[in-house]
């Protein structure tokens, strides 16, 4: 297995916050969530972030981001660890493609 963290899309981060406040947060609900000390809990950025920085990544929920607490249902999975029950969409386009078999051109109009 790889000494490597895993990665997770920021839009599950959000969605824990979402969870606890109820609603899509703002940027400055997500900022004062994901500052907040209490005992036994981490912050989920790893450190502070600002209100920009927050809106950001309201901005960007698909970006992938390092986080030691990646749930095992919210990691990103590379394409190379899919299980061998599970086909890409790029595989599976190109295998509707060969059963179709080849498109005949369109008559011009």
């Amino acid at each position: 297995m790889s000494d490597r963290l895993p990665k997770m899309s920021i839009a599950f981060v959000i969605r824990r916050c979402i969870l606890e406040l109820g609603h899509a947060p703002t940027a400055q609900e997500l900022a004062a969530w994901a500052n907040r000390e209490e005992p036994g809990r981490l912050r989920p950025f790893g450190r502070a972030i600002s209100e920009r920085e927050a809106a950001l990544m309201l901005g960007n929920q698909d970006r992938l981001v390092t986080a030691r607490s990646a749930q095992p249902d919210e990691r990103h999975v590379e394409q190379r660890e899919l299980p061998p029950n599970v086909i890409s969409l790029s595989a599976m386009r190109l295998q509707f493609a060969a059963q179709r078999g080849p498109r005949r051109p369109r008559r011009a109009r």
